[in-house]
């Protein structure tokens, strides 16, 4: 009697995809458009704006940080604030507890 032809058994956990997979040749590129550029965010555009140089020769982002100063030494609350926590960081946000508040006897949380 005529034995049946099987295929091998696959290992398991192997993704059978692979096996016709091959490596690329060297200088071949297998994605020449590659991923397509991801569009700038607003914080991106005012990097570049403010990388800009005026009419001075000066950044446009030196510019816009004196007059911040400035404002900062004429009083103005945020102007001083801004500068505060560029430099210093934000301070944390302390949460108080209203003392009026009595806690429970720990006899009753016992009972509880």
């Amino acid at each position: 009697m005529a034995k049946a032809i099987t295929k091998p058994k696959q290992k398991k956990g192997r993704n059978k995809g692979w096996d016709n997979l091959r490596p690329a040749k060297p200088g071949e590129c297998r994605n020449p458009k590659g991923r397509p550029r991801k569009e700038l965010c607003i914080p991106d555009i005012l990097r570049e704006i403010g990388d800009e140089l005026t009419t001075d020769g000066t950044p446009k982002k030196r510019k816009i940080l004196e007059i911040v100063m400035n404002l900062a030494l004429g009083g103005e609350k945020w102007a001083i604030e801004f500068w505060a926590d560029r430099l210093e960081g934000k301070s944390k946000e302390h949460i108080t507890v209203n003392q009026d508040i009595k806690l429970l006897d720990s006899k009753l949380i016992d009972e509880i």
